[in-house]
Formats: structure tokens, sequence, C-alpha cells
């Protein structure tokens, strides 16, 4: 199987697994401990499901804009893909950044829109959702602007460069 299909099938069933807590959530039959275990769980899902988007809004922002990426070949990897820093251009950078703030801005709004404010689980997941949405803006957009304004590419675990 290629590496991008086998990443969509994990991260497909990843999502599925979600969506079961969320399901087993809403049906309210646990209560108690076994109540607020699954409330909490199901929060911290809608945070793993944000970050898949968000890996994969950075992987479609590279795929538009024609840069090279290469898809991690275990599903055990915690970063989608590796950008090529040399094959790719400093627009094509930006382009694939822009994907992933995008992704996660629709998950922002999503989060925002459909999480029950007045549960536990819409709460945490609320929580996770703002948590990543700084560390993105922390760890993320600097580099990004850095790029955009002509400074050197990025080097490093999920960046690729073979000058």
């Amino acid at each position: 199987m290629p590496p991008a299909a086998l990443l969509l099938l994990r991260d497909t069933l990843v999502t599925v697994s979600c969506a079961s807590l969320w399901w087993l959530e809403a049906r309210g039959g646990l209560t108690g401990m076994g109540g607020t275990v699954v409330s909490i769980l199901a929060g911290l899902s809608i945070g793993v499901v944000a970050f898949l988007g968000h890996e994969w809004g950075h992987a479609a922002g590279s795929k538009l804009s024609g840069a090279t990426i290469y898809f991690a070949e275990h599903a055990t990897s915690l970063f989608l893909f590796t950008f090529d820093t040399t094959a790719s251009t400093r627009s094509q950078f930006v382009a694939m950044s822009m994907g992933g703030y995008a992704a996660s801005a629709a998950a922002l709004v999503a989060a925002l829109v459909w999480l029950p404010r007045d549960q536990l689980s819409g709460q945490v997941g609320l929580a996770v959702v703002g948590i990543g949405i700084v560390a993105t803006l922390v760890a993320e957009v600097p580099t990004t602007i850095r790029v955009a304004r002509g400074g050197p590419m990025p080097r490093g675990h999920v960046y690729r460069s073979d000058a």
C-alpha cells in the first residue's frame, strides 16, 4: 500500500474511533466515573482529529503548490510527511504552511459551532483545540513569516534538505 494511502487509512480509523467516543458520550448511558472518563476522552479526541486535519491541510497545501514532500513510511509516524526544502520553493513552503493554518481555522470554527459548551466533553474539546491553535501560532507561524520575508528555509525533523 502506498504510504499516503496507509496514512489516510490510519487517520480515517482514528477519526472513526473518535466519533465512536462521541456517540457513546451522547447516548448518556454511562454515569459516574465511567461517564466522566468517556467525556474527557471524547473531548481529547477532538484535539487528535484537529491535529490530523492540520497535518492533512499542510499536505494539501504542498500538493496544490507542486512542492516535493515524502509521506511517512510507517503508520506509527506522528507527522504525516517531510517537506523537501531543497526541491521546493519559498512560495511552496508558504502554501504548505497556509494549508495547515486553514485546516486549523476550520477546526476552530467547527469546534465553536458544534461542541456543547455545557458538557465536559465540549469544554475539554474546546480547550484542546484552543491549545492547538496557540501551539501553531507559537511554533509554526514565525517560521512561515521568516521564510516569506526571504529568510532561510527551515531544517530539522519535518524538513528534508539534500543540500
